[in-house]
């Protein structure tokens, strides 16, 4: 889960696609219900950190807080609040978002990996 927030934050697209199960689902769903981004594939995954705003025009930060997980064997279920802060240069840091991420892992050669995320968007700044 960490590893997630990490990658995403720094670009490391190899790693951030390897938190994922081959045939993983990742929907960010925001507060009115509208899905802003469905990832499906691993070239979807790979083309979504390639476009993702980095450093040196921004500087992303998630942080995720109070996870809950139930493992069942091989599978777990996860929930997890999330905070979205980015600062452009020149700026203070911003709190731009906050929600939950609602998760599925599966272990998968001695490593857990996200099956589904869905990040549900509770209130963003934009």
């Amino acid at each position: 889960m960490h590893r997630y927030c990490r990658a995403l934050d720094s670009g490391l697209v190899d790693e951030w696609v390897e938190v994922f199960t081959d045939d993983a689902v990742f929907d960010t769903v925001l507060p009115d219900g509208q899905v802003w981004a469905h990832l499906s594939t691993r070239d979807e995954f790979r083309s979504f950190l390639d476009a993702y705003p980095r450093r040196p025009q921004v500087a992303p930060k998630h942080v995720m807080v109070d996870p809950i997980i139930e493992v069942d064997g091989a599978e777990a279920t996860g929930e997890s609040t999330f905070l979205y802060l980015m600062q452009s240069p020149g700026t203070p840091p911003q709190l731009v978002a906050w929600g939950h991420y609602r998760d599925r892992f599966r272990k998968e050669d001695g490593r857990w990996r996200i099956l589904e995320r869905i990040a549900e968007t509770e209130a963003n700044a934009v």
